[in-house]
């Protein structure tokens, strides 16, 4: 038995004062409240993606949803915690990417992939590039202008949005700082009052600055332009490393789930991706669902982004700590 089996066990019996309160119950599922882990702060990016899916599941099978956040250590505490939760359909967790790639390159933590098991994925957003309006750079293929060095605010020491802008100022000959960040409001405004001369946000978060005209958006990931953003480039458009990188999150829940109750759990989670009331929330906060199966979400594209993160960080000298 692992540790991990063991711990969640010793849970399950001190609150229920030595009788087991992890069984599942029969009868439809769900017939009682379920909890919805995020290991962010409230109002963050990743919390108001989970608030809107608890809402949509809310609507499709009438139970109560709570969305709990344990924010700390660029999500780890709350994964920890997730990762020792009863297996039984009402302990879900709102699992970010970052939790399973720069999370556990940068250092050791005890939870990885194999504990967990993706249900559906969730939301996918390209990162946005951005300056300040009136920065001297209209283009990031002609940054002369920076003298050679330049700063940028990202979402975390190792995260995506640092390897992106890193390997993109390596390949254009400029020295890079990032400076990072818990946020993507914080990040985008280190930029917009001139500490910073680039900012990697989430498209949302850029655009909404852009549209105030604090900032300008030089550049988006992702494989094709943005229907928002119909006159800014791509990444891979301009000749640049990085253009995979994304932001994205699934549904998942602690391993060993009973097939059966995985299958009801699975059932009523597309359901509420696909409701309208949803589809709504990512069309208008640029978000889109993974085209992956729920189950590849971490046995297939996690592995992915760990290798070609690992690979960045290999270019870019970011050590494990």
């Amino acid at each position: 038995m692992t540790r991990k089996k063991v711990l969640a066990g010793l849970m399950c019996l001190v609150a229920a004062g030595g009788l087991s309160a992890c069984a599942q119950e029969d009868g439809e599922y769900p017939s009682r409240k379920v909890e919805l882990l995020v290991a962010y702060g409230a109002g963050s990016g990743n919390d108001v993606v989970a608030r809107a899916f608890a809402e949509s599941f809310e609507q499709i099978t009438g139970a109560n949803v709570l969305v709990v956040n344990r924010p700390g250590a660029g999500g780890i505490v709350g994964s920890t915690e997730a990762m020792l939760k009863e297996a039984d359909g009402y302990n879900l967790y709102f699992a970010p990417v970052a939790a399973f790639t720069s999370a556990q390159l940068l250092q050791d933590v005890e939870f990885s992939p194999q504990d967990f098991e993706t249900v559906v994925g969730l939301s996918q957003t390209p990162f946005a590039i951005s300056v300040k309006a009136d920065s001297p750079i209209t283009d990031l293929t002609q940054l002369d202008a920076l003298g050679g060095s330049a700063s940028y605010a990202t979402l975390g020491v190792g995260h995506a949005s640092q390897a992106l802008l890193g390997m993109i100022l390596k390949q254009q000959g400029v020295t890079g700082r990032a400076v990072p960040f818990d946020g993507s409001g914080n990040v985008i405004q280190s930029t917009v009052s001139g500490e910073t001369d680039f900012a990697v946000t989430d498209v949302s978060t850029a655009m909404s600055r852009a549209k105030g005209g604090e900032t300008r958006i030089l550049a988006v990931t992702g494989e094709k332009r943005l229907e928002a953003l119909p006159d800014v480039p791509t990444v891979e458009e301009l000749g640049l490393p990085g253009s995979e990188y994304l932001g994205s999150q699934a549904l998942a829940v602690p391993d060993g789930m009973d097939p059966q109750r995985l299958e009801e759990l699975t059932k009523v989670a597309e359901q509420a991706i696909n409701s309208e009331s949803y589809q709504e929330f990512l069309e208008a906060n640029h978000y889109e669902l993974p085209q992956i199966e729920g189950p590849d979400w971490m046995n297939v594209y996690v592995p992915e982004e760990q290798n070609r993160l690992s690979a960045d960080y290999a270019e870019l000298g970011i050590e494990k700590r």
